[in-house]
């Protein structure tokens, strides 16, 4: 099963019930479990289209940030694959081709790195080639599935308020016994407009030096002293500005 976490605030009904009927609209529709955090008012959902999930789990809870709400989504899961969305971003048909391989398949790995198209950059993003480039180069959300058992011990940190994600990545993708797998499908649209395009995790950025040390040793612990000493230097210290999900 392919679990499709979706975390918002305030939906507005235009952008939902495109997200949804993008999901819907796939020939493995009922084959995902949709779970659809949320937080403030939320808009009509058309049970039309849920019908045609597997499961389709409705939960709200207290603005905590868009990472307490995937926190709270993976509650709900049992097993399968994981992937994660915001309510204005699309799924594609490639997804389709990714379900019918792990199913004919029987794909049992840790990531599944697809493609995803990143409207701000223009750009495709993808897992990278060596698992240390990713202390430097997140990968977007929206081009990955993980394995839910990766979820059993760790959750998204929350004290990182825009890169939860890339902290969980790095932990990932780091050892050893970590399996994964690319396939070129294109699978999601990336809407732009997300927090991380326009804010800075200072506390992240601060604390990835101690975090790359933890999984990728003293190469990646000087790597990214430098690298922010550089950075400083170059761009100086980037400003915080936050804002609650």
């Amino acid at each position: 099963m392919l679990n499709i976490i979706i975390a918002t605030k305030n939906p507005v009904w235009e952008k939902l019930n495109l997200c949804l009927t993008s999901i819907a609209s796939l020939e493995s529709a009922d084959k995902i479990k949709v779970i659809f955090v949320y937080s403030g008012s939320l808009c009509d959902i058309n049970i039309g289209i849920t019908a045609r999930f597997e499961d389709f789990v409705l939960c709200e809870m207290d603005a905590q940030g868009v990472y307490a709400a995937y926190n709270r989504g993976l509650d709900f899961i049992k097993d399968g694959y994981v992937f994660f969305m915001g309510d204005d971003d699309i799924v594609l048909p490639g997804l389709d081709s990714v379900i019918s391989n792990i199913i004919e398949d029987q794909i049992d790995v840790d990531l599944i790195g697809c493609k995803s198209y990143m409207q701000l950059t223009e750009k495709l993003s993808t897992l990278p080639v060596f698992k240390i480039m990713v202390l430097w180069k997140n990968w977007c959300h929206q081009c990955c599935l993980y394995n839910s058992n990766l979820f059993d011990d760790e959750r998204f940190a929350v004290q990182y308020q825009i890169q939860a994600d890339h902290a969980f990545n790095i932990m990932a993708i780091s050892l050893k016994s970590r399996r994964w797998i690319h396939f070129p499908f294109l699978i999601s649209y990336f809407t732009k407009g997300g927090i991380s395009s326009n804010k800075n995790d200072l506390i992240f950025r601060d604390e990835l030096p101690i975090i790359a040390k933890t999984y990728f040793g003293l190469i990646g612990y000087l790597f990214c002293l430098i690298r922010r000493f550089l950075s400083n230097i170059i761009k100086g210290r980037p400003t915080e500005t936050r804002g609650n999900f």
